[in-house]
């Protein structure tokens, strides 16, 4: 996947069981895949991805740090740039949200969250050895975490 800052959808798996509040739901998302350059001396070695959810306040029970999350990216806004301060870095980011969002209300975007992808995530994907999941990207394999 190319840099940049894309829009799409999220959802964390439920891991079975009863799922927590938030999970095994489609959720707004904007999503930076990139080496974050703004941030001198302190830039990633390598490309990673990071998704922001746009949920309200108590969307999503507790944290999902080492939760499984699926991200279908639907469409790019822009492409990763290193900004003068943090202020503009800030600027940017709500620019994004404010695009990402009216962009995932369009007809065409908006069907895409009832992808199989997202809606049947109590399965586990991808196809890697059991308990392993795939990172964004396609290079590197890590322990699943339930």
């Amino acid at each position: 996947v190319e840099t940049g800052v894309y829009f799409g959808w999220a959802a964390l798996e439920s891991g079975g069981g009863t799922p927590k509040k938030g999970r095994a739901v489609a959720h707004r998302a904007v999503v930076n895949v990139g080496y974050s350059p703004t941030f001198e001396g302190a830039e990633n070695g390598e490309k990673i991805v990071e998704a922001h959810l746009l949920v309200a306040d108590g969307a999503i029970a507790g944290d999902f740090y080492n939760e499984t999350m699926r991200l279908e990216l639907v469409g790019r806004l822009r492409g990763e740039k290193k900004f003068a301060s943090f202020p503009d870095l800030m600027a940017a980011i709500n620019k994004d949200i404010e695009n990402a969002d009216e962009a995932l209300d369009a007809p065409q975007f908006a069907a895409l969250r009832v992808d199989p992808f997202l809606v049947n995530v109590t399965k586990r994907r991808g196809g890697g050895p059991a308990g392993l999941r795939r990172r964004v990207g396609g290079r590197r394999w890590g322990r699943r975490r339930d």
